[in-house]
């Protein structure tokens, strides 16, 4: 489908506030500058760019990659996000590989990328991974990994769980700080988890929820899906070794997920994706830390006795 191309509108500002040199918007006629501006249209796999309400439905879109985002709002309350948020600060922070991701994020948690060919190591630190986790059910009463597993059940209709290898239980939610962005990446583990079990899932879908407001974070989706081996020979960077170049998206509509705390938001991580760095001001010159908790959901279908079901992994 396509989607139109509308020449932007600006606000109208009075005589009096005129933006630097500009003339007021008011007085500049469109067809001085260079004739009226064409229209065109791109071509794009949504139907819309508006976010979708959680529903069965928009689960499906979401894999089907159709819609850009899926919205809960208000998943947590303010009071729980500052419970939460004391607990994760007083909390050790590790780092994502600076081999693999640059600038660095400070993590609480482990990941499967990090660990792609040392799965061993990834599941004997399962458990202390699950550390933080364990204290918020503990001095706040908070299961955030459960509330997920049973929101997407219950709107979904299917089994949802952690992923598992053998009788080894995935981690699954991963606290992110970041301050100065994550580059264009995508995730998808047919692609990244050979001999993995979660290499058979058959679609992948993120869900965050921003622990504390930011000015500025968003989220950058865009509607260009991994392909590889060819993106990473053409497109991959030499470091930090998960982005690539930004050229490959040029042409490609994007949706701007706006940060905001509580919510929970879900996109499909196959698609590139982006996180912009935390606004700055004179007053604020050092950008403000957003700090996430989150985690992949793959489709896996069914096999033998085993019904299809949504799993989870970090």
């Amino acid at each position: 489908m396509a989607v139109e191309l509308s020449p932007p509108k600006f606000p109208t500002r009075g005589k009096d506030h005129a933006f630097f040199n500009l003339r007021n918007y008011e007085d500049v006629d469109d067809k001085s500058l260079s004739g009226l501006a064409a229209q065109y249209s791109i071509p794009t796999n949504w139907r819309t760019l508006e976010e979708q309400p959680l529903t069965a439905q928009s689960i499906v879109d979401m894999f089907a990659n159709t819609i850009p985002v899926i919205r809960h709002k208000a998943f947590l309350t303010r009071d729980e996000l500052r419970t939460l948020l004391a607990i994760a600060r007083s909390h050790n922070l590790g780092e994502y590989d600076t081999e693999f991701t640059w600038p660095r994020v400070g993590t609480i948690g482990i990941t499967q990328y990090d660990h792609m060919r040392d799965p061993q190591g990834y599941f004997d630190k399962v458990h202390s991974a699950m550390s933080l986790q364990d204290r918020w059910r503990s001095e706040a009463g908070i299961d955030i990994l459960q509330r997920v597993i049973d929101i997407l059940s219950k709107t979904s209709s299917m089994p949802v769980r952690r992923a598992r290898e053998a009788e080894q239980e995935y981690f699954a939610g991963i606290v992110r700080a970041v301050d100065r962005g994550i580059n264009v990446h995508a995730d998808y583990a047919p692609y990244e988890a050979a001999t993995w079990s979660i290499e058979n899932i058959v679609g992948q879908l993120t869900w965050n929820i921003l622990l504390n407001e930011v000015p500025g974070g968003d989220t950058l989706i865009y509607d260009r899906q991994w392909r590889a081996p060819k993106d990473d020979e053409a497109w991959r960077k030499v470091f930090p070794r998960d982005s690539y170049h930004p050229q490959m998206l040029e042409g490609h509509p994007f949706k701007a997920m706006r940060a905001t705390a509580g919510d929970l938001t879900i996109f499909n991580s196959r698609n590139f994706h982006e996180v912009k760095a935390c606004d700055t001001s004179r007053e604020h010159p050092v950008a403000a830390t957003r700090l996430t908790v989150s985690s992949f959901i793959g489709y896996m279908p069914a096999k033998g006795d085993s019904p299809a079901a949504l799993v989870l992994w970090s």
